[in-house]
């Protein structure tokens, strides 16, 4: 299956609708979660219309947005489960105060993820050199020349993020934030957070496609995902 403009313009409106709809009918918190994804598809829908055309400042400007998006989606996904936690009713004064610490990491998680965008210990010029030597290594995902393009299936994009250190962070910490946290606040977000797992790597190994263009893949379901992980969630409403 292959994605394209057309696709993402709908996601687009089905987003929108459904931030509407959950900003109504459940809580704020959920609508941010919900909202901040369709966001995604608007940069893809950008990157699409300047599709492979790198010196276009559209394009790059798309690149920069698709990875400052993924820096902070662990902590809106977090403020997503404590808005269901709050409109089930699966919350108590323990797993509010975890998911406040939560939070916070969630947070420190998306600055850390967020200074890779800038010079902090290597030139750019040599940090972007070291990428094109380790391109395939999974531990340097989108690192290239900045440029939103046509990759196998859905929108690739690359730009000059400094490679993973001692003091530089990996991908690894969207993993952490998105996936793991949740399951140490209660079983209701450990149950949303298995959820969001399986569906989120069970397509991506059915795709079998590099890491970089599997991100792109996701934040296009991201919003569907939302939308199973909050019906799912009302059979738990107390």
């Amino acid at each position: 299956m292959c994605f394209s403009l057309e696709m993402s313009t709908i996601m687009l409106i089905f987003g929108s609708l459904c931030t509407a709809i959950a900003s109504k009918k459940l809580n704020n918190k959920i609508a941010l979660w919900v909202g901040y994804f369709t966001i995604m598809q608007a940069i893809h829908i950008v990157g699409y219309l300047t599709i492979n055309d790198c010196d276009n400042i559209y394009n790059r400007m798309a690149s920069y947005s698709n990875y400052i998006h993924i820096c902070f989606q662990p902590l809106f996904v977090l403020i997503g489960y404590l808005g269901l936690m709050q409109f089930t009713g699966n919350i108590n004064n323990t797993s509010r105060i975890r998911m406040n610490y939560a939070l916070y990491v969630a947070f420190a998680i998306g600055i850390f993820l967020f200074t890779r965008l800038f010079d902090l210990h290597l030139s750019i010029y040599d940090n972007m050199k070291y990428s094109k030597q380790t391109k395939k290594s999974a531990s340097c995902v989108w690192c290239g020349k900045t440029c939103s393009y046509k990759g196998d299936k859905h929108i690739n994009f690359s730009l000059p993020l400094l490679y993973p250190s001692y003091i530089t962070p990996s991908l690894f910490l969207h993993t952490f934030g998105f996936f793991i946290l949740p399951l140490f606040i209660n079983k209701f977000t450990a149950f949303c957070s298995l959820v969001v797992a399986i569906t989120t790597y069970v397509p991506a190994y059915m795709f079998n496609i590099q890491g970089s263009e599997v991100g792109t893949i996701w934040c296009f379901g991201s919003i569907l995902q939302a939308v199973l992980v909050i019906f799912l969630a009302l059979f738990f409403k107390k």
